[in-house]
């Protein structure tokens, strides 16, 4: 998803590409160069029986995994507060939808995926009118 969305956003672009370390995308690349690099070492120790490649693997494997669980329950005990934190983020995105174009690329994503609009409902696009 990453590379996809600086293309779609254009960030690739030679004037925009100043600007590529404060995009928001750029942690969908990272962690899929990562998540690739540990598969690829998994596949290559794997081929060649190496074992020094299988432990990096696994240590990758276990990694992801335990950061997997520690975001979940970190989430799930902030709860409340990363719901009420998220509203007020989507309404300032839809305030601020002409304005910005990443925020405009989130939103629209956002709203294609789940086939909704605005945060409440539709009521909520009239403030940015």
């Amino acid at each position: 998803f990453g590379i996809w969305g600086l293309l779609d956003k254009e960030s690739l672009v030679s004037e925009r590409i100043a600007h590529l370390g404060s995009d928001p995308m750029l942690f969908f690349v990272v962690v899929g160069v990562a998540v690739s690099t540990v598969s690829l070492a998994g596949c290559m120790g794997a081929l060649y029986e190496n074992t020094c490649l299988l432990k990096f693997f696994t240590g990758g494997v276990i990694t992801f995994v335990l950061l997997e669980i520690l975001g979940g329950l970190v989430l799930y005990s902030l709860r409340h507060q990363v719901k009420g934190s998220l509203q007020n983020t989507m309404l300032v995105a839809v305030l601020r939808y002409q304005d910005d174009p990443d925020l405009r690329f989130i939103m629209d994503e956002i709203q294609m995926g789940l086939q909704c609009c605005g945060v409440e409902s539709y009521q909520d696009w009239k403030m940015n009118v």
